[in-house]
């Protein structure tokens, strides 16, 4: 599937509980690979990640969340710490 997403798609999201971060480097560089095969610039092809979880303490990757006050929390915190980040 990553190779078609290289070759035909416009963009690939994939979601956290069911490709974790540690997987993204090896399935982007197939779909560089595969897009570079047929004839295309990787940088055409849109990427991004749906993350799910909650916050907490400790190491690791988010968690799933199980409260709907996730997504608040998440645009009240995370959103404008990531865009101050890399701006």
């Amino acid at each position: 599937m990553l190779r078609v997403v290289g070759a035909l798609g416009d963009g690939w999201i994939p979601s956290s509980p069911f490709f974790p971060p540690e997987a993204l480097p090896a399935a982007n560089r197939l779909i560089d690979e595969a897009a570079r095969a047929a004839g295309r610039s990787p940088r055409s092809i849109r990427r991004g990640y749906n993350i799910e979880g909650q916050f907490g303490a400790g190491a690791g990757f988010l968690y799933r969340a199980g409260s709907p006050d996730f997504l608040t929390r998440f645009a009240e915190d995370v959103a404008p710490a990531v865009r101050e980040f890399v701006a």
